[in-house]
């Protein structure tokens, strides 16, 4: 029974990680995971991501730094998800709290119920929105929004053992997400929360 009641639970574990993390097919099949996908890469599926003209020029000088987290985050989360890896590392130089222990929390539960994630989101429309630079005594910092369209319908989660498919992938679920960025003093950005909502399409 117990077993039972955990795979009945499952999918509100699902939707929950993906309205949490986003979870993308950021260069999932990579072989080198030491370093995030370049920013502006194309995503198997996607569009090309890109600055919007709209930004003026010290905010577009840092759009690339900004993309370039966004991708490490989504990257290395999709990584901890499909491995059950709750306390990655290398996400840990992309994503902080509140989300980074968010995610945490999610994936254990998937470590706990013994199942991981097996494929990803694919998206596209990544853009930056907003960039706010400033100086606080001395100290550089900033904050941006990340605008992002993803489509979660080749998710599925398998038994971490057996890897029998406990939960099918769903088509047609599109999630329009907002992330924050947030940049230290060292000018280096990390994502530190993300909000996201089901949509018909975007």
């Amino acid at each position: 029974m117990g077993a039972q009641s955990d795979i009945r639970r499952l999918p509100a574990v699902i939707i929950a990680l993906l309205s949490v993390a986003m979870l993308s097919a950021c260069a999932a099949r990579s072989d080198d995971t030491s370093k995030a996908p370049p920013p502006g890469a194309a995503v198997e599926g996607t569009t090309p991501t890109s600055a919007p003209v709209s930004l003026g020029p010290s905010a577009t000088a840092v759009t690339p730094a900004i993309l370039s987290a966004y991708q490490g985050y989504l990257h290395y989360s999709t990584l901890s998800a499909q491995t059950g890896d709750f306390d990655s590392p290398q996400l840990r130089k992309y994503a902080i709290d509140p989300l980074l222990g968010q995610w945490v929390v999610n994936v254990y539960d998937m470590y706990q119920r013994g199942v991981v994630q097996r494929g990803a989101v694919t998206h596209h429309g990544t853009k930056v929105i907003d960039v706010k630079l400033s100086t606080t005594r001395g100290v550089p910092i900033g904050t941006a929004t990340i605008l992002d369209c993803l489509d979660n319908s080749g998710i599925s989660i398998i038994d971490a053992i057996t890897r029998a498919v406990v939960v099918p992938a769903t088509a047609g679920r599109f999630l329009a997400s907002t992330a924050t960025a947030q940049m230290y003093p060292d000018k280096h950005w990390v994502i530190s929360n993300v909000d996201a909502k089901v949509v018909k399409s975007c």
